[in-house]
């Protein structure tokens, strides 16, 4: 996730070294390959590691860290709490937040589930929704022949959020403010 991120800002300062990032973390090595994109969020106060010093880079996110962390980059939004499951939570602020800008909607049955382990297709959902991108099914079926990820049916409930930030684009808006896609990027 944290490269994901790193990769959507859109600065080149961003792979200058800086001094208080990564290396406080005492399980991220220099020598990883996401050492630059951790180092530079932790220093943008981002990503935060955990208080026994560590980052734990290999295991499950959580909806609550994820919501938080794509929190970090914008202004809060403040409003109501449809979640009972996050009174008292240490993202209570943050997935609250998320809600109300409309990133995040939660479970049929009106929870969160702040701990639970985040889903690659749940991560992407979000991500997508904080960019603003909206998948168009219409304009992606004409244009998707193909299968890309052989374990992803047409009929899973991400699909078409899996689509829309797996398959570079060019676009333009419709009348509606729908996204249509004119050409794929190979």
């Amino acid at each position: 996730m944290a490269q994901i991120l790193f990769n959507l800002i859109d600065d080149d300062a961003k792979f200058e070294p800086v001094a208080s990032g990564a290396e406080r973390f005492d399980d991220v090595n220099a020598s990883y390959w996401y050492f630059q994109a951790i180092s530079y969020l932790s220093w943008a106060n981002i990503l935060s590691g955990y208080p026994d010093g560590t980052f734990r880079p290999d295991i499950p996110m959580t909806r609550a860290e994820l919501t938080t962390v794509m929190s970090r980059f914008f202004e809060f939004a403040s409003g109501n709490n449809p979640f009972p499951d996050i009174a008292g939570h240490w993202a209570y602020r943050y997935i609250n937040s998320a809600f109300n800008k409309g990133w995040i909607y939660g479970y049929p049955d009106g929870t969160f589930r702040p701990d639970s382990s985040i889903t690659r297709a749940e991560t992407v959902t979000i991500v997508n929704r904080v960019l603003n991108r909206q998948p168009n099914p219409a304009t992606i079926d004409y244009h998707v022949t193909f299968y890309l990820f052989s374990d992803l049916s047409r009929h899973h409930w991400a699909y078409y959020q899996i689509m829309e930030a797996a398959i570079e684009h060019e676009f333009v808006y419709d009348e509606d403010g729908d996204e249509i896609w004119i050409c794929l990027r190979y």
